[in-house]
């Protein structure tokens, strides 16, 4: 398997700048959350609470989103690499 070494990089970034100290605190469990409110639906005979609906989006350029995510908190990514163009054979 060929491991793209542009993403491997802005992985990396990205693990760097994510990577903090766990406090257990400032955890939100949400599905926890989420099963209190229906137990508490469920026992007060109302309506299950809607689930929020994910956006969905049809992901084509998995770099030059991380490469955003990279830009939005202040790290420069690695600059595009544009694609060798394909020997026919």
């Amino acid at each position: 398997m060929k491991i793209d070494p542009e993403m491997t990089e802005i992985a990396s970034l990205l693990i760097d700048k994510k990577t903090s100290h766990f406090d257990p605190p400032k955890f939100e469990d949400h599905y926890e959350e989420a099963l209190r409110e229906l137990i508490e639906a469920k026992r007060t005979g109302a309506p299950p609470p809607k689930p929020v609906p994910r956006p969905k989006e049809n992901v084509k350029d998995l770099a030059g989103i991380l490469r955003k995510s990279l830009e939005q908190e202040g790290i420069s990514a690695p600059k595009a690499k544009k694609p060798k163009p394909m020997a026919a054979h």
